[in-house]
């Protein structure tokens, strides 16, 4: 202890010279700015690194978000690609449609004053070009699940399907059997009619609408699907010009029919209709037969034409009776 006393005492009685002090000065201070200006010197570093680091991501983040928008628009450019061939191929379809119906020119079928209506022969989906089958499923699917705005809007689009049932489907359910089925309001009903829905078209178990709908027990709605006759012919007769009608058309297209499963038309429809003539459109553009039913009773008689020149006897006029067909003569109506 005395010996740290004396020390200190003789420290403070020393007599320091300026290069003394400035000596102690740099012994002891200058390690320590030196130090100071290390640390200063890292934290600048560190914090100049990371703002380098951030700056990279967002050049990183902002080069991918350009790479997605580049692939967004080169999406948008093929989709809109998409939509207009859609629209060509569907213009397209409905030029080669208008050929069919009128053929040449030579023909006068249909009426080109009464509404067409059209039989729906389809039942596979490789039959149909991919924007037709599209809109014929979103017609099925709404029917399906009772969505009836989107039923109507199809339609509204397409009033020649709404006699169509889903392609690839065996129930041949079309709009009209699954408003039955699921008792859908009057106005459905009575809208889905005034648009040309035949309350006699059957589906695959030979069931009309009215008769789903008494199947499973909507009665506010049967008396609206009960058929309308609006000529009258024996079923018998009726059925036997069918049966005639079908094997004519298989003599002709034979082959298509086979091939694509067409569901050959049935003529019941034709007595409810203020205009009995309707047109049967084959697939792949090959043709149609359009047919009217002429005369009631015993008498009645199918006119069938063949539009264009795909089918052999495309141009004739056959008129099927009963008992078989025949051609009219030259200039006969």
């Amino acid at each position: 202890m005395d010996n740290l006393s004396d020390s200190a005492i003789v420290l403070a009685e020393t007599t320091w010279t300026t290069d003394q002090l400035l000596t102690l000065l740099g012994t002891i201070f200058v390690p320590l700015v030196l130090a100071a200006v290390a640390i200063y010197q890292f934290v600048i570093r560190s914090h100049f690194h990371h703002l380098k680091e951030q700056r990279e991501e967002a050049k990183a983040q902002a080069k991918k978000k350009q790479k997605e928008l580049d692939a967004a628009h080169a999406d948008l450019d093929g989709k809109e690609k998409e939509l207009a061939t859609t629209k060509a191929e569907l213009d397209g379809k409905e030029k080669e449609l208008a050929k069919v119906r009128t053929g040449s020119g030579a023909s006068s079928f249909p009426d080109p004053h009464v509404r067409e209506s059209f039989w729906d022969g389809i039942t596979r989906v490789e039959s149909l070009p991919a924007a037709v089958n599209e809109v014929r499923q979103k017609l099925a699917q709404s029917a399906k699940y009772y969505h009836w705005a989107g039923v109507f809007e199809v339609l509204a689009a397409h009033p020649d399907l709404v006699n169509s049932s889903r392609p690839g489907e065996k129930s041949l359910y079309t709009p009209l059997h699954q408003a039955a089925y699921g008792g859908a309001p009057v106005e459905v009903v009575q809208r889905l009619i005034d648009l040309g829905a035949w309350r006699t078209l059957q589906n695959s178990r030979g069931e009309r609408a009215v008769d789903i709908a008494v199947r499973k027990g909507h009665k506010g709605i049967v008396s609206l699907l009960e058929p309308h006759y609006r000529r009258q012919v024996p079923l018998g007769i009726l059925l036997a010009i069918q049966r005639q009608f079908h094997t004519f058309i298989r003599q002709r297209a034979g082959h298509l029919v086979q091939e694509h499963a067409l569901r050959l038309p049935e003529l019941e429809p034709l007595l409810g209709m203020e205009n009995p003539q309707v047109l049967f459109v084959l697939p792949g553009k090959k043709g149609s037969f359009g047919y009217r039913l002429e005369q009631v009773g015993v008498e009645a008689r199918l006119v069938v034409e063949v539009p264009g020149s795909f089918v052999p006897g495309a141009g004739q006029k056959t008129v099927i009776t009963c008992r078989g067909e025949e051609t009219p003569k030259t200039g006969s109506k």
